[in-house]
């Protein structure tokens, strides 16, 4: 399961806020930035969204930006 997500228009420092995320312990990123699931591909599926997540460990939180 997704713990947040994080949005912003473009040039607003998302990127940025990825590279800092990435670097702590406790979290999880998808690998793919922009899955874009709520707005392209929703009807893939909850199950096809939370297969970026499968990597997560139980003590990490998840997330996607």
């Amino acid at each position: 399961m997704i713990d947040f997500v994080a949005i912003g228009p473009p040039k607003s420092g998302t990127t940025f806020l990825q590279n800092i995320l990435v670097q702590h312990p406790g979290i999880f990123l998808s690998e793919k930035k922009e899955i874009q699931f709520f707005n392209h591909y929703y009807d893939k599926g909850i199950d096809w969204y939370h297969k970026h997540f499968q990597d997560k460990q139980q003590n990490e939180i998840a997330g996607e930006i």
